[in-house]
């Protein structure tokens, strides 16, 4: 790893780095919920003319630590998935992995997750060999020591992992006799023990795995992708699991008929009760929007669905989905197309139990062209989005959608790859938002930049 460069730097007042974002309303400002200037920022190099990529980062359930996974890339030694530790309070490293699978080749994270107790950390990948293959790595959150290694599948394509109790759970899109399905393993946090696993998808058609969660009681695991029954184009197909056995216990298909729907996020409501997907779909006349549906977590009953069409008549998307911490709003996230070259970053608040709509925000961030949604954390009253253009990280707003001054580090447009939030964490004990992205260097190379803010 000598041939990387790891800098962290305390973060001084500079109007260079820093962008105010406005007030939605004139007159008096609400104070803002994070201090303007990032405490610390961490970038992570490759070598000059190559790649870092920051593809996901957690907060630890206990303890001050924030974890950040990604991939290295290198003409040289291909791609390593690269896995750094930091200490939440001020950004220092305090440790780094690196994986480099058996044929060294270009291995890349997807995602991580951290155990219920907050000693293990588990990171998803994609290692080399028979058209891809899904890689778990577990770590002590501690020390950094690589626990266990458990390689699944044959032309897979992993995408999201989680942690509960004793147990981890992977998901990967797989193509099995010639046809797609989901395949979800669950495995053993302490051994990697593989212990279950479940396909689902529909016969001969084609099934694209996005995303998992399970209920926080940890009974029941969900999975969304999209499915394609006979006469559709694509539908959200979300099939929820027991989480002790693999067991199927239902599935649930969203979408109009000769439609196109296509899920992006699925998360569970703090209770348990219910079961949100997002993503994008047509109605039946043809029109593209945002598509969130509630379930009936234990049922799969089709609770509420709505949708989200712009003012502008033209696609909306939604990438991004939360539950309030009190359960009763539902938070979404993604874009509206105004032309073909510019989006606007829409933000939307939907009631948990009914689905009606509380709020919308627009926003569109100076000298940007894509202005998209790709994460969404909400802590105590407030809610924090991260996404593409508007800087590390983006918007704050308040649970009545006042949008609230707040600031991007290296805002820019994407198009010119000069800024990209990805992916936000709040540490347990609510003092720190971290904001995981990509900047380019003066050199023009892309490096992985995790910045801390202090929340109030």
């Amino acid at each position: 790893m000598s041939r990387h460069l790891v800098r962290v730097a305390t973060c001084l007042a500079s109007s260079a780095l820093l962008l105010l974002l406005p007030l939605a309303d004139a007159g008096a400002a609400p104070r803002s919920p994070i201090d303007p200037e990032p405490a610390w920022v961490a970038t992570l190099s490759a070598a000059t003319g190559d790649t870092a990529w920051a593809n996901g980062a957690v907060t630890a359930t206990r303890g001050n630590a924030v974890f950040v996974s990604g991939r290295l890339d290198s003409e040289a030694a291909g791609s390593d998935i690269t896995t750094v530790a930091y200490r939440a309070n001020d950004g220092r490293i305090l440790w780094q992995a690196s994986y480099d699978g058996d044929l060294h080749g270009s291995d890349n994270a997807r995602d991580l997750a951290v155990s219920d107790d907050g000693t293990l950390l588990f990171v998803l990948g994609q290692t080399p060999g028979d058209l891809g293959r899904v890689v778990t790595i577990a770590y002590d959150t501690t020390s950094g020591e690589q626990q266990w290694t458990a390689v699944y599948g044959s032309w897979a394509n992993p995408t999201e992992v989680v942690a509960a109790g004793d147990r981890v759970f992977v998901t990967s899109q797989r193509q099995v006799d010639g046809r797609n399905v989901y395949a979800t393993v669950a495995y053993d946090a302490r051994s990697g023990e593989q212990l279950w696993e479940a396909q689902y998808g529909f016969g001969d058609s084609s099934a694209s795995v996005r995303d998992l969660a399970v209920s926080p009681d940890g009974e029941r695991l969900f999975v969304t992708g999209q499915v394609r029954p006979a006469g559709t184009l694509g539908q959200y197909g979300t099939v929820a699991y027991d989480v002790h056995t693999g067991e199927q216990l239902w599935d649930a298909q969203f979408g109009v008929p000769g439609g196109l729907a296509f899920p992006e996020d699925i998360a569970v409501s703090p209770d348990s009760r219910r079961v949100y997907v997002t993503g994008t779909s047509d109605d039946a006349s043809g029109d593209t929007g945002a598509g969130t549906v509630g379930y009936d977590a234990g049922t799969g009953q089709r609770v509420w669905s709505a949708r989200y069409n712009s003012e502008f008549g033209s696609t909306d998307a939604a990438s991004a989905l939360t539950v309030s911490p009190d359960g009763e709003t539902v938070y979404v996230g993604g874009h509206a197309f105004e032309s073909f070259l510019l989006s606007h970053l829409v933000t939307l608040a939907y009631d948990a139990d009914t689905g009606e709509q509380r709020w919308v925000d627009l926003y569109e961030a100076e000298g940007g062209d894509w202005n998209q949604a790709l994460d969404l954390v909400a802590r105590r009253d407030h809610l924090y989005v991260t996404g593409r253009a508007v800087g590390i990280p983006a918007l704050a707003f308040g649970s009545d959608g006042t949008r609230q001054s707040m600031v991007g580090y290296g805002a820019g447009s994407y198009f010119a790859g000069r800024s990209q939030g990805i992916e936000l964490a709040v540490t347990h004990n609510n003092r720190t938002l971290v904001a995981v992205g990509h900047l380019r260097n003066a050199d023009g190379d892309l490096e992985w930049t995790v910045a801390g803010f202090r929340l109030r």
